[in-house]
């Protein structure tokens, strides 16, 4: 299923950051491997959970098309 969120921090030198899901108000991991896109902060961005060992991780990560 297809989330929405809010990047809320992102660091490129350690290659992850923090996604603010839409919904649940949630924050999620995202790791440089997930994004599909060159991230900065605040993006709106849509992606998908993945369940891996150490938790919850957000992956395919785009930014959002925002609609008028």
């Amino acid at each position: 299923m297809i989330k929405t969120g809010t990047l809320k921090y992102y660091d490129p030198k350690k290659g992850f950051g923090f996604i603010r899901e839409k919904l649940t108000n949630t924050e999620i991991f995202v790791h440089k491997r997930g994004l599909k896109y060159p991230a900065k902060e605040m993006d709106v961005v849509t992606f998908t959970l993945k369940r891996t060992p150490k938790g919850v991780e957000a992956i395919d990560v785009r930014k959002a098309r925002l609609e008028a």
